[in-house]
């Protein structure tokens, strides 16, 4: 038996449109833009490959590689940016 955790980042799902802003009150629009999202397929097929290999964790994409880095040195500074972004992208 062998665990496999993977992280994909963002994928389009449909659900980011169903999100809820701090009010409480849907945001109508996903904050996240469709080029920077993987299709469910697409995540599907890099999901299975992981588990075929065994693979312990599989981080997919380069930023979130990049943050995952960054937040074992300096986790504020990442969820500060991760904040900044989801303000400006709505």
């Amino acid at each position: 038996m062998s665990v496999t955790l993977v992280d994909p980042g963002f994928v389009l799902t449909g659900f980011q449109g169903r999100n809820l802003g701090a009010d409480g009150a849907p945001l109508g629009t996903s904050p996240i833009k469709a080029s920077e999202s993987m299709t469910p397929e697409a995540c599907a097929q890099r999901v299975v490959r992981a588990a075929a290999l065994r693979k312990r964790e599989d981080v997919i994409g380069a930023l979130p590689r990049f943050a995952m880095l960054v937040k074992a040195f300096a986790p504020r500074l990442v969820d500060s940016l991760a904040a900044r972004a989801m303000r400006r992208n709505r």
